[in-house]
C-alpha cells in the first residue's frame, strides 16, 4: 500500500476509533443501579467537584487543600459552568469530551512513538477500554489526568530524542499541570524522570544540568499546592487511612501486580472480583498479558521506545504501591495512555489479516463487559441516594419538619433536595456545630460525634416536630457517626415512624433515611 493511501486509511480507522468511543462513552450519561437507569446521578465526590466549582475561584483553590485532588479540575470545570450552566448534564459534558480528547491524544503518542499504524491501534484499545469508559463522565479529574498523562509522555520522548529547549519546556508545563491536576499524576513523573535522568547522565552533561532545572522549576510550582494541602494524615496507618502493607499488598496480596495489567486492559469489573471465578479471571487475564508483554520485548528489545513504555509500566507499578496507590483503579488510568500504545505496537506488528483478527478479538473481548462498565458496582450503589431521598422528603414533609443532614448529605441535597422542609447541618467539632460550608472544608471533610456534641444536637432539633435524618448500616461505616451515638439520641427523644433503605435489594453497604415524630 502506498504510503499517500496508508495514511488516509490509517485517517479514516482513526476517525471511525474516535466515533466508537464517543457511542460507547454515551451510556455513561444514565446511573445505572441494578436495573434501572437514571439520569445521571452525583455521587459524594462528584457533588465536591460541583460544589468547589461553584465557589469564587480564590476559594476553590483554598479548598481544593481539602480534597484528595488539587484544584486545577475545579478551576477548569468553574470556567467551563460558567459558560454552560451548572446542571448535572453540562457539568458532566466537561469530563466527557476530556475522555474523547485522551483517545486523541494516545493516538498522536502511538504516532510519535512508532507509526500511525500503532496510534489507530492504541486509540481504538483505549477507546475500548472499559476502565476509560466507566469514568467517562466522573465530574473528577480522571480523564483530564489521562490526557495529560498522554501528552507527558509524548514530550517527554520528544525531549530525550530531540533535546530540544522547546520540547524540554512543554514537558515541564504538562508535569506542572499533571501535578495540579491529581496526586497520582507524581508516580508518573517520577518514572518519566528516572528514565531521562539515566540517558542524560550517560549522554550529556549540559542536558543533564537542563533537565534538573526543568525538574526544579517543576517542583517550585508545585509548591504552593503543598502548603494548601491538608489531608497528611491520609499516608499513615490512622483513623480513616490504611496502612502501606494493607494498601500495597492486602488486596489481593502479590496478585496486585497481575490485577494491575487485568484492570489497564478489561477494566473496574475485573479489579474488585466479587466472586472466585472473578478473582480467578482477574488474575489469569493479569499473567496473560504480563506474559505477552515480556514476549514482545524480547523480539522488539532494540527499540528504545518500546523499552520506555515498559519501563513507564513495570516501574510504575512500584512507585504506585511505594505511595499506597495501588488499590485504587481509577488511579490506574495515569498508565492507561502507555498501556494502550504498547498494546498497539504489539497489534501493529502483525500481518494486516492477524492484525485485524486481533483486533476484532480484542473488540469482543473488551468490548463484552462495556454494558455494564457504566453501571454502579453493587457494592457502591448507596452513594447514590440523594434523588431518591430528596423526593421522599420533599413529598411527605409538614411544617414543622426539619432535615437534620450530615456533611455529605447536606452536599447532594443542596443540588437535589426542594421539600419545604429546612436542611440544618449537624457537623460537630469540638463542642460546636459547624455551620459554614467552607469552614467545614477548611478543617475537616467528616468528624465524629461525642457526647459532649450532644447539647448542640439538641439545640438543632429544639422546636421541630418531626425529624429527617440520613443514617447508614452498617453503623461502623459512618464516618461522622460510627457508634450511633446520634441515632441513640434521636429514638431517645423521638418516636421512629418510617425506615427507608437504599438500595432496596440486598446490599453489604446501605443508607437509610429515617423518619421520627417528637414523642
Amino acid at each position: 500500500m502506498k504510503p499517500f493511501v496508508r495514511e488516509h486509511v490509517n485517517a479514516v480507522l482513526f476517525a471511525l476509533a474516535l466515533l466508537a468511543g464517543a457511542l460507547l462513552r454515551a451510556p455513561a450519561w444514565f446511573t445505572v443501579i441494578g436495573q434501572n437507569a437514571y439520569s445521571k446521578i452525583l455521587w459524594y465526590d462528584e457533588a465536591y467537584s460541583a460544589f468547589f466549582a461553584s465557589r469564587p475561584l480564590l476559594e476553590t483553590i483554598r479548598l481544593s487543600g481539602n480534597d484528595t485532588t488539587p484544584g486545577l479540575f475545579a478551576v477548569l470545570l468553574s470556567f467551563w459552568s460558567r459558560i454552560f450552566g451548572d446542571g448535572v448534564g453540562a457539568l458532566a459534558a466537561f469530563p466527557f469530551l476530556l475522555s474523547l480528547a485522551g483517545i486523541v491524544c494516545v493516538f498522536f503518542l502511538g504516532r510519535e512513538l512508532f507509526d500511525s499504524r500503532t496510534g489507530v491501534a492504541a486509540a481504538l484499545l483505549l477507546a475500548l477500554n472499559p476502565l476509560h469508559v466507566k469514568y467517562a463522565t466522573e465530574i473528577r479529574a480522571y480523564n483530564l489526568l489521562a490526557c495529560l498523562a498522554a501528552l507527558s509522555l509524548l514530550f517527554a520522548w520528544r525531549y530525550l530524542c530531540d533535546r530540544r529547549a522547546a520540547d524540554a519546556a512543554a514537558w515541564g508545563a504538562i508535569a506542572v499541570l499533571g501535578m495540579y491536576t491529581h496526586y497520582v499524576f507524581a508516580a508518573l513523573l517520577a518514572v518519566e524522570a528516572v528514565f531521562m535522568g539515566a540517558a542524560f547522565a550517560t549522554e550529556s552533561r549540559r542536558e543533564l544540568k537542563r533537565f534538573v532545572r526543568v525538574l526544579g522549576g517543576i517542583g517550585l510550582a508545585f509548591v504552593p499546592q503543598m502548603l494548601l494541602f491538608r489531608r497528611w494524615g491520609d499516608f499513615f496507618a490512622s483513623v480513616g487511612a490504611t496502612s502501606n502493607l494493607v494498601r500495597g499488598y492486602g488486596h489481593g496480596g502479590l496478585l496486585t501486580i497481575p490485577t494491575f495489567f487485568s484492570t489497564l486492559a478489561f477494566g473496574q469489573e475485573q479489579s474488585h472480583p466479587m466472586t472466585p471465578a472473578g478473582l480467578w479471571f482477574s488474575t489469569v487475564a493479569g499473567v496473560i498479558i504480563m506474559i505477552g508483554i515480556l514476549a514482545y520485548i524480547l523480539r522488539a528489545r532494540r527499540e528504545l521506545a518500546t523499552r520506555y513504555l515498559v519501563f513507564v509500566l513495570f516501574v510504575g507499578i512500584a512507585a504506585l504501591m511505594a505511595g499506597k496507590l495501588l488499590y485504587s483503579p481509577r488511579y490506574f488510568l495515569v498508565f492507561a495512555p502507555a498501556f494502550a500504545v504498547l498494546a498497539g505496537r504489539m497489534l501493529s506488528g502483525l500481518r494486516p489479516a492477524a492484525f485485524l483478527t486481533a483486533f476484532a478479538i480484542c473488540a469482543a473481548a473488551l468490548g463484552a463487559p462495556l454494558w455494564r462498565s457504566y453501571a454502579v458496582h453493587p457494592a457502591y450503589a448507596f452513594t447514590y441516594y440523594a434523588p431518591a431521598f430528596a423526593d421522599r422528603i420533599a413529598e411527605q414533609a409538614e411544617p414543622g419538619d426539619l432535615v437534620l443532614a450530615d456533611h455529605y448529605t447536606d452536599i447532594l441535597f443542596r443540588r437535589y433536595y426542594r421539600g419545604p422542609a429546612p436542611v440544618v447541618t449537624f457537623f460537630p467539632r469540638d463542642g460546636r456545630n459547624v455551620e459554614d460550608m467552607a469552614e467545614r472544608f477548611r478543617t475537616f471533610d467528616y468528624d465524629f460525634i461525642g457526647r459532649r456534641d450532644l447539647p448542640t444536637l439538641q439545640r438543632l432539633t429544639s422546636g421541630y416536630r418531626r425529624i429527617w435524618t440520613v443514617d447508614y448500616e452498617p453503623q461502623s461505616s459512618s464516618l461522622q457517626d460510627p457508634t450511633g451515638i446520634k441515632r441513640r439520641w434521636l429514638e431517645g427523644h423521638f418516636f421512629r415512624i418510617d425506615r427507608i433503605e437504599f438500595p432496596a435489594e440486598t446490599a453489604q453497604q446501605k443508607i437509610v433515611l429515617y423518619f421520627y415524630q417528637r414523642i
